[in-house]
């Protein structure tokens, strides 16, 4: 039996569940491409040199960011360019949670809830690193958005990268001025006022979209229900570098909430998968068998709102203040030159060379008349593609028919290793 994947168990019972349910349609713009990704239905790309020696095929890739197959790439290329921006400074790793009374609201209004938790959290820490008892400069800050649950239950909360200081009017580093870098407790309260004063004056301007249940006189009282909560905010211990925090920022920005590995078993009634548990607990991994229909209800609520950014930089690290940024690093001795020499994806490409004749190698779009041609459909259990695209070697199971089917005198490359994800070459 071959490895369970999310795109198998949406191709199998996603059609039934959205005949009993009523979807947005951007829950099925994402099924639909996760149900493609990689498989001849999107078609495909070789990369070859002018002689017509062929190094590699590959199917195309959905790049929808709720996608946990084709997802790794995007997520390492963002992580260098912005570690290459980081300053030598220490970090701090926030946290901001609202109350889960407000699930009702962000339900019907998941945009402007996102826009309003960004905002309060970053007015948070402004506020508190520019007041010149604790700091008095200007913060640099990276914050994602994460709706989930290691359940996948509605769970919205932002994390935040942090330096610990900030710069000044003149472009000096300030330190902070005492001990105990932001306080927890003092981050609490402020960011729930803030929040709270926002979203009272969203509610009172008819800004919001009330579900159908709720009035706002009664939206009022769900506040002052929800001032009584705990507010969760969590501060880490400091972090000599950023990239640590940045890697955790990318890891949840593309993918969606559930990787393929954490996928025990599914069939057309039950899911079971694997997910982390409170870090408070001993057992950190537990596993969670759910029906298929609530799987599929938890699993959409995390479909992306079109056009909404997970991740935000604010503060030193907005685009606007990409000159002082330069200037900081050159003050406190750190180059950029590693990160202006990163070569982007076409120029990795136009840099190899063929096997056979040495000629440059590019790129090329296939039909899916050219892909039939080329890659035979064999069974599952032997046929996988590379966990990202486009890797550099070719499928040890697609190799035979790839080379049985390339022209007279021609060799594929040899595959020394084979990081795949199997079941990709299933047709659709």
């Amino acid at each position: 039996m071959g490895e369970t994947t999310l795109q198998e168990i949406l191709r199998r019972s996603f059609p039934a569940y959205a005949r009993r349910n009523k979807l947005p349609r951007r829950v099925h713009k994402a099924v639909a491409a996760l149900s493609r990704c990689r498989t001849s239905a999107l078609g495909g790309h070789a990369e070859m040199c002018a002689n017509g020696h062929v190094a590699g095929v590959w199917y195309n890739s959905c790049r929808h960011r709720f996608c946990p197959q084709c997802s790794m790439g995007g997520i390492e290329d963002w992580l260098e360019r912005k570690a290459a921006l980081l300053p030598p400074v220490g970090y701090r790793h926030l946290t901001f949670t609202i109350p889960h009374e407000y699930l009702p609201l962000w339900r019907y209004n998941r945009q402007e809830m996102a826009d309003l938790l960004f905002e309060s959290a970053y007015s948070t820490i402004r506020t508190l690193v520019g007041d010149p008892r604790w700091c008095g400069g200007l913060p640099g800050v990276l914050m994602g958005l994460h709706t989930w649950s290691g359940q996948l239950l509605l769970h919205p909360h932002v994390h935040a990268l942090v330096t610990e200081g900030g710069v000044a009017e003149d472009g000096g580093w300030i330190f902070p001025k005492k001990s105990i870098f932001l306080p927890k407790e003092v981050l609490r309260k402020v960011f729930e006022g803030k929040f709270q004063h926002r979203l009272e004056k969203m509610i009172r301007g008819d800004q919001l979209r009330l579900p159908p249940d709720l009035n706002q006189h009664q939206a009022l009282k769900l506040m002052k229900r929800a001032s009584r909560q705990g507010w969760i905010v969590d501060r880490r211990d400091r972090y000599q570098h950023g990239r640590g925090v940045a890697t955790y920022l990318a890891r949840y920005m593309r993918g969606g909430p559930l990787k393929n590995h954490q996928l025990i078993r599914a069939d057309h009634q039950i899911v079971c998968f694997r997910y982390v548990r409170d870090k408070s607990r001993k057992r950190k991994s537990a596993t969670l068998e759910l029906s298929i229909d609530e799987f599929f209800r938890r699993l959409f609520e995390h479909v992306p709102v079109p056009g909404m950014h997970v991740v935000r930089a604010f503060g030193l690290f907005h685009p606007c203040h990409r000159d002082t940024l330069e200037q900081l690093r050159e003050q406190l001795g750190s180059s950029r030159s590693a990160a202006a020499s990163a070569p982007s994806v076409v120029t990795e490409i136009d840099a190899k060379r063929c096997a056979q004749c040495g000629a440059p190698l590019t790129r090329r779009a296939l039909s899916q008349a050219e892909l039939a041609t080329l890659l035979i459909p064999v069974s599952r259990s032997s046929v996988s593609l590379p966990a990202r695209s486009p890797p550099s070697t070719i499928p040890i199971g697609a190799r035979d028919d790839l080379r049985t089917a390339l022209p007279r005198g021609v060799q594929p490359r040899q595959c020394s290793r084979n990081r795949a994800d199997l079941g990709a070459f299933a047709t659709p």
